[in-house]
């Protein structure tokens, strides 16, 4: 009778420890978003434009557009509805966003590792041009990448002294405009 107790107590340990052991992991880290004014609205792809050298010469110029799946940028144009960030950036490299601190600019320089137009749109509408939009006057896009996986990080100032932050990890559809 005592070996008995003894194999189901011994059972039961094993069966809690196995259960209890087999938890999902969660490797997934945070979701690709905008946040603004305390929502956070999805992104599920990005684009990466290249219009070549600027003239100043070993400076390259790059519009970086992360949005949801309701918008769709083609070589041309983009439309639909839905959310977006867009960036016009300046890089060092004439075939990528090269990783580090990017930060807002009006001076005109056009210096590597700086943008100088930035917006943010939310549920906007782009043929008709209904929705949020917002337009930025500060702040950082973080580039890391890895293969052709972009992280990007957002930290930007609005005029009203509100920001926009967000998320990217993924790849990012390449179109080449250069001339």
């Amino acid at each position: 009778m005592k070996s008995n107790f003894i194999r189901i107590v011994f059972i039961s340990i094993c069966f809690s420890l196995l259960f209890t052991g087999c938890k999902k992991d969660d490797n997934s880290g945070p979701t690709n978003h905008l946040n603004y004014s305390g929502s956070k609205h999805e992104l599920t792809k990005g684009y990466l434009q290249n219009y070549g050298e600027e003239f100043s010469g070993d400076v390259y110029n790059f519009d970086l557009i992360l949005c949801s799946s309701g918008i769709t940028v083609t070589e041309d144009a983009g439309s639909g509805v839905g959310n977006f960030l867009y960036f016009d950036m300046y890089s060092s490299s004439a075939t990528e966003l090269t990783a580090g601190t990017y930060t807002f600019s009006t001076s005109g320089s056009n210096a590597p590792s700086t943008f100088d137009e930035g917006e943010a749109g939310i549920n906007y509408d782009i043929a008709n041009e209904i929705g949020t939009r917002l337009s930025f006057v500060g702040g950082t896009v973080v580039i890391e990448k890895t293969g052709n996986i972009y992280t990007i990080t957002i930290d930007c100032a609005l005029p009203t002294a509100a920001k926009v932050t967000g998320y990217y990890k993924g790849e990012l559809i390449y179109y080449d405009q250069r001339d």
